[in-house]
This record gives C-alpha cells, sequence and structure tokens, in this order.
C-alpha cells in the first residue's frame, strides 16, 4: 500500500512538472515583443561600455549580475532578437522548477507537491519570472541558495560553504529583494543550529550570510543616486491594506479563490511546525521532521515579515511581480513542513487529492492567462511606420511608451512623447522630474502643441500611438503647478494624467477629425501595455 501511494504521489509531481513547464511554453509562444519594462533592460544592458552600464544601474531594478547575464546574451543572440529573449525566458522559468526539486530532495521531504501546485503553476509567476528580467533568475538562485545553506547546517565542510557562499552572493546580485529571503533562510538554518547547539555551522552559515550582505556595500551609490527621483512611484503610506490588495492581484490570476488558499496552508502549517517542535514525541515526529519543521518555520516568519517591511520601506506603488520572492519562500515552506510532518496513509492521501485539485484548477485558469502578449506596442510602431508619411507627426503617449516604441520603429516620420523627453533607450524618471518641477507647467507643452499645430496646418496627419484622453466636453484641463505638491498620491501619474489630457484637449479643439485606426486590444494583450492608434487631421485654429 505504502509503495502505491509513493508511486501516486511521485506521478502527481511529474504531472505537475509537465503541466508547468506546458504553461511556460505557452507563454513564451504568447508573450511576442518585449514590453518597455524588458526593452529598459536590454537598453541599459547594452550600453556601449561596462563603466556606462555602473554609472547608469539606478534606472533598473535589478543588481549586476542579472543586467550583465543580459549583456552578454544579447551579444550572443541579438540585441532585437526577440524570440531568443523569450527562450531564455523560458528556460529560466524551467530552472526555478528545478530548484523547488532541489530543495526538496535537499530537506528530504523528496517531492514538491504544494509548491508545484501552488507555485509553479500560478499564472502571474509563470508570465512574470519568464519576462527578460531578474526575477524569474533571481528566483531560481535563492531557492537554490536556501537549499546550499540547509546543507551547510548539515554538515559545515569547507566545499559546502564555499559553494552556499557562491550561491548567496550569485543571488543578492541578481535580485535585491533576495537578500531578505537571504536571511529568513539563514536564520532558519541557525535555529536548527541553535536547537543542536552546534555552534559552528551556526557561525558558517552566519559568515556566508555576512558575506553576501557586504557584497552589496557598493550599491549604495546606485541607490543614493535612484533618491533623487524615485519620490516620483512612491506611495505616501504603504499599509497592509495596500500589501494585501496587492498580493491578492498577485495570485488572483490562478483563481479568485487564490489568496484564501494561500493563506489557509500558511496558517495550517506554521501551527503544525509550531506542534511539532514542542511535542515531536506525543506526534510521532523523527528529529530530522522536527528540525525541518523549525527551519522551516523561522524561514517562513522571517520571510513574510521581511518582504513585508522591505516593501514598507520601498514604498512603491508595487505590482504582481514584486510579490514573487515572498510567494517562493512561502511556497517552499509551506511544502517543507507538509512533507516532512504529513507522514500517515490518509493524511497523504488527502495532500496528494488536495494538490491535484489545485493544480487542476489553476492549470485551467492559467491556460488562459499565460497567453498573454506582453505588448502590442511593437505591432503599433509596425503599423504606424508603414501608414504615417515622412511629414506626417507621430505623438506617444504616454512618455514611458516611447521606450518600447523607440525599440520597434522603423519609420520616416518623426515623434514626440507627452511630455517630450528627449531619451528614450530606457526609463530616464529623473528627466521626468526636472519636467514635473518646472517653473510654468504651460511652457513644457509648448514644443508638443507647436508641432501638431504645423503639422496639421500643413494639411498632413497627426497619428497618437498609445492613450488619447480627451477631457469630458466643457471641461479644461488645469495646469497643475511645479512639483512637489504636498500629500500628492504617486505624484508621477497625477502629472502623466494631467499632461495626457492637455494634449487631448488640444488636439480636440484645433482638429476636424479624430478616427481611431486601431483599438486597445479588448483581451490576450497585457493592461500594463496596451495600446490603441488614433489618427487625427484637419486644422481647427
Amino acid at each position: 500500500m505504502a509503495v502505491t501511494l509513493k508511486k501516486a504521489e511521485t506521478s502527481a509531481a511529474v504531472l505537475l512538472t509537465v503541466a508547468a513547464i506546458w504553461l511556460r511554453v505557452i507563454a513564451a509562444q504568447s508573450a511576442g515583443g518585449l514590453w518597455r519594462d524588458e526593452v529598459n533592460t536590454v537598453g541599459l544592458a547594452t550600453l556601449p561600455s561596462l563603466r556606462d552600464v555602473w554609472m547608469n544601474l539606478q534606472f533598473d531594478s535589478f543588481p549586476l549580475l542579472w543586467v550583465l547575464l543580459i549583456r552578454q546574451f544579447a551579444a550572443i543572440a541579438g540585441v532585437m532578437n526577440d524570440p531568443a529573449f523569450r527562450l531564455l525566458g523560458c528556460v529560466i522559468g524551467i530552472g526555478l522548477i528545478a530548484s523547488l526539486w532541489f530543495y526538496a530532495r535537499t530537506l528530504r521531504y523528496s517531492l514538491p507537491l504544494v509548491s508545484l501546485a501552488l507555485f509553479a503553476m500560478n499564472p502571474s509567476i509563470v508570465l512574470w519570472s519568464d519576462t527578460v528580467r531578474g526575477y524569474g533568475f533571481g528566483l531560481l538562485l535563492i531557492v537554490t541558495t536556501g537549499a546550499l545553506v540547509w546543507r551547510v547546517m548539515e554538515s559545515p565542510t569547507t566545499v559546502r560553504v564555499i559553494v552556499a557562499l557562491v550561491a548567496a552572493i550569485a543571488s543578492v546580485h541578481s535580485l535585491y529583494y533576495n537578500s531578505v529571503l537571504l536571511l529568513a533562510f539563514s536564520c532558519g538554518a541557525a535555529a536548527v543550529c541553535a536547537d543542536r547547539r552546534d555552534w559552528r555551522a551556526a557561525s558558517m552559515i552566519v559568515v556566508v550570510g555576512l558575506i553576501a550582505a557586504i557584497s552589496l556595500i557598493p550599491y549604495a551609490a546606485v541607490i543614493r543616486s535612484a533618491s533623487t527621483w524615485n519620490t516620483l512611484v512612491q506611495v505616501q503610506d504603504y499599509s497592509f491594506l495596500w500589501f494585501w490588495s496587492k498580493l491578492d492581484e498577485t495570485v488572483r490570476p490562478a483563481g479568485p479563490w487564490s489568496l484564501v488558499i494561500w493563506c489557509e496552508l500558511i496558517v495550517l502549517a506554521l501551527v503544525a511546525g509550531a506542534r511539532a517542535v514542542r511535542f515531536p514525541n506525543q506526534l510521532g515526529h523523527s528529529p530530522d521532521q522536527r528540525e525541518v519543521a523549525l527551519g522551516a518555520s523561522v524561514t517562513l516568519v522571517v520571510g513574510l515579515l521581511g518582504s513585508f517591511f522591505f516593501l514598507r520601506a520601498l514604498s512603491y506603488v508595487t505590482q504582481p511581480w514584486y510579490y514573487l520572492t515572498l510567494l517562493a519562500v512561502g511556497a517552499v515552506c509551506v511544502d517543507a513542513i507538509s512533507g516532512s510532518l504529513i507522514h500517515s496513509s490518509l493524511a497523504r492521501k488527502a495532500r496528494l487529492i488536495g494538490v491535484l485539485l489545485l493544480g487542476s484548477a489553476t492549470f485551467i485558469q492559467g491556460l488562459q492567462v499565460v497567453r498573454t502578449r506582453m505588448t502590442n506596442l511593437d505591432e503599433a510602431a509596425t503599423y504606424v511606420a508603414q501608414t504615417a508619411g515622412g511629414n506626417d507627426l507621430i505623438v506617444v503617449n504616454p512618455w514611458f511608451y516611447g521606450v518600447t516604441f523607440a525599440r520597434y520603429y522603423r519609420g520616416r516620420a518623426p515623434w514626440m512623447t507627452v511630455p517630450q523627453v528627449g531619451f528614450y533607450r530606457y526609463h530616464r524618471y529623473d528627466l521626468i522630474k526636472q519636467q514635473m518641477t518646472r517653473p510654468d507647467q504651460r511652457l513644457l507643452m509648448v514644443p508638443l502643441e507647436d508641432a501638431i499645430s504645423f503639422a496639421l496646418q500643413s494639411g498632413n496627419r497627426v497619428f497618437v500611438v498609445g492613450d488619447l484622453r480627451i477631457p469630458p466636453p466643457g471641461q479644461i484641463p488645469q495646469i497643475l503647478p511645479p512639483a512637489p505638491r504636498s500629500g500628492d498620491f504617486r505624484p508621477e501619474n497625477r502629472y502623466d494624467l494631467n499632461w495626457s489630457m492637455q494634449t487631448g484637449y488640444f488636439l480636440q479643439h484645433h482638429s476636424t477629425r479624430i478616427t481611431v485606426l486601431r483599438h486597445q486590444a479588448s483581451e490576450g494583450v497585457s493592461h500594463f501595455e496596451n495600446s490603441a492608434v488614433v489618427v487625427v487631421t484637419g486644422w481647427r485654429p
């Protein structure tokens, strides 16, 4: 009976693994061109020199290792080779799945049943860890590092310490958030060492974490540089309610019940872990099972609290990809506690049925979600390149769409953004801050309006790529005072909207016809970069 149950569990784990890989293959085939955040990374990574990369690292979200990997990959595959970048993301995603297996085998619960169904198959994990950003690579490294730190706890040999140290340094240099997860995994392993009174192993774990932390000191200059402009994308009060709503947004693509499932499993795992540590003999748990429960419980608590306070200190608006590391530590810890403590046949059968139901529901939801195109701005750029004449004008709105547009546009017509930034290789929020702080915000729009007026008065057309916002009839957009404004919530977003409204108002009142050539996609395209194409003709004084 036990052998049959073990075979069923193994088959389920293999099935879930295949399903998770299948979702990633579909996502890679569906993703299409790179969207602006991916273009940002590629643009910065492929600057002429490594010194240029370092001096501008503040304009991307990742430490140097990921940027250098993309730089080398682009040199081999080609900067404009979108299919190659999608293949890279898919391979990294599969590597992340492999790291879940490695973690399970290292902690000797063998099969990552829960983490496969809960984490690896979640559509948000598939979409955002497989992009040309450092999230998937960072997750792969930190989960692997967590397993290697556990091996140091078991036996702190020189080879194991060195391997764990290399992995730890690589992980924190691929994703800033990994510093929190490294602390969590180190605390979990160190707690077991303290319980054993094994101070040598504990000291080796501390050394690994300390050296990895020290290696991040050079980024202090990068963080200081970013602090001169990053208030533009911060919220005034990153509360628990905001954190909760964003976490729900992250897991919801797997189903509206997803956050409830996550919370229930985490609570059950912590309760079971605490009982296993306190009453191992009464519950029939072995010393090894008790140690896994202790280490995973401490890791889970430190990881959850650390992630929240890290995001609160950052105070960015945050999007689903900011929460992937938190979900990773939650999944592997719940899996470790479940895998170590559940050993009766009845409980194992219940777990097996549960993960299969969860995996099936997640897979059905995910099949549609992962078929998301990350952008249609590449198609819009190609369309206007073929449609616009050399004397027409293209207006890209908002300004950050210009990063993607610049990558794909190969037409003759000149183009500008709202407002005109003048640099589109990657996002330059420092330049936007300069625009926001200009004393006369009305004068900021004059160059764009002059260019629109000249094109329309000359009998040419103005193409608007992105989002044309026209105020309701009778409403005139107010001119904002220069930033900063006391109490502003997401100040950059407020000014973007105002600049867009001013542009829409000008076009509405000084043209004779506005025609939509390409609508925003109603489905199948990420809402983060879903653009329309509008043509404006005729002049009206």
